[in-house]
């Protein structure tokens, strides 16, 4: 098996096909997005330094954690994160509770549908020509075609080199 073939990777489900070729992204775009995560990452860290600070402080003693939080002014930040957390449990509720909703009258239903195949003497008939035209023609790549009428193709001309010069 090789690396192409190991990369590929299909999941099929409801008739979709999903084809993931990590394998074929460049080395700039893996660098890029690495990056990407990473200093995002950082931030998430970095906001969460405070917290981190106050649980450190916990962890080591409570006199000089009471003397640290009279001094620095974490009480504030309690209570900022308090009325804050209130704000942000409400908003995931509300998000959370629209999604369900979505969910419930939309997704339970799959509106994929799948065009039924048309043959070639469905098609000949509704341009009242013969299947072999409608073959000829699947198979040129370019081609001439002079309208007669309505529905009524007249001359089909190949513009291609192989094959016949007509349909």
């Amino acid at each position: 098996m090789n690396k192409k073939q190991h990369a590929e990777t299909e999941v099929v489900k409801d008739d979709i096909e999903i084809l993931d070729y990590p394998g074929l992204r460049g080395f700039l775009r893996n660098i890029t997005e690495w990056s990407f995560t990473l200093t995002f990452w950082a931030f998430w860290f970095y906001l969460f330094l405070p917290l981190i600070n106050l649980l450190v402080w916990m962890l080591v003693g409570k006199t000089i954690f009471s003397t640290v939080i009279a001094q620095s002014g974490y009480l504030e930040l309690l209570e900022i994160l308090k009325k804050w957390g209130i704000a942000v449990v409400v908003a995931i509720a509300t998000f959370t509770g629209w999604a369900y909703y979505n969910y419930w009258m939309f997704g339970r239903r799959n509106r994929r549908k799948r065009a039924i195949a048309c043959l070639d003497e469905e098609i000949a008939s509704f341009f009242h020509t013969s299947p072999t035209v409608i073959n000829c023609m699947k198979k040129t790549k370019g081609m001439e075609i002079k309208v007669d009428g309505p529905k009524n193709p007249g001359v089909i001309k190949r513009l291609d080199k192989s094959g016949p010069q007509f349909c």
